[in-house]
């Protein structure tokens, strides 16, 4: 069996985003997953917050502008420019963002350790609780 490239797993991932799968999602997060937003505010997503969260990110448009990936041993970095037209938790999430996903190889398998995502115009991170 041939191993799982970053791509691939890269792949799986954004199928889970776009299903809003938490049983698939849940494969590709390393146990130590967060998403990191800078802008407009800064917001730190565990991984339990993201996946509860996950059901109601409904992403209707997804536009890869650039992607670029480095490689090395068991790190993978994706940078990547998208668009998307995206409602979270019932809040429009929707323009450009910057995006560097870090991947982890973990035990054979490709896992994202951390997403920090940079919106280039939108409002806050809804949060699960306002006071996170």
């Amino acid at each position: 069996m041939t191993e799982q490239t970053p791509q691939e797993a890269d792949a799986e991932w954004y199928g889970s985003v776009m299903a809003r799968d938490q049983d698939r999602a849940i494969q590709q997060l390393d146990e130590d997953f967060n998403l990191v937003v800078l802008y407009p505010t800064f917001a730190r997503v565990s991984r339990a917050e993201w996946l509860a969260m996950l059901p109601d990110y409904v992403v209707s448009t997804w536009r890869t502008v650039s992607s670029e990936w480095d490689v090395q041993g068991d790190l993978a970095v994706h940078t990547h420019l998208i668009t998307m037209d995206a409602v979270v938790m019932g809040r429009d999430r929707s323009g450009p963002f910057t995006m560097t996903d870090v991947w982890r190889r973990v035990d054979g398998r490709w896992r994202v350790w951390r997403r920090v995502s940079t919106p280039l115009s939108s409002a806050e991170m809804p949060r699960l609780d306002a006071a996170a």
